[in-house]
């Protein structure tokens, strides 16, 4: 099964809600450094911070 992280979708729903990546990743409980992995395809959220994207 490929991971496959749906980026421009997150960024535009950052962008819409006014969020910044340093904010999701406070929310989300990890460090803005792996929200920028996660958004250039570089990582992929691990099971408790996916959950908590939603």
């Amino acid at each position: 099964m490929q991971k496959i992280l749906h980026s421009d979708a997150v960024h535009n729903a950052l962008i819409k809600r006014g969020v910044t990546q340093k904010d999701l990743a406070s929310e989300v409980g990890v460090s803005a450094q792996a929200v920028t992995n996660w958004l250039k395809g570089k990582d992929f959220p691990r099971p408790p911070a996916l959950l908590k994207l939603n």
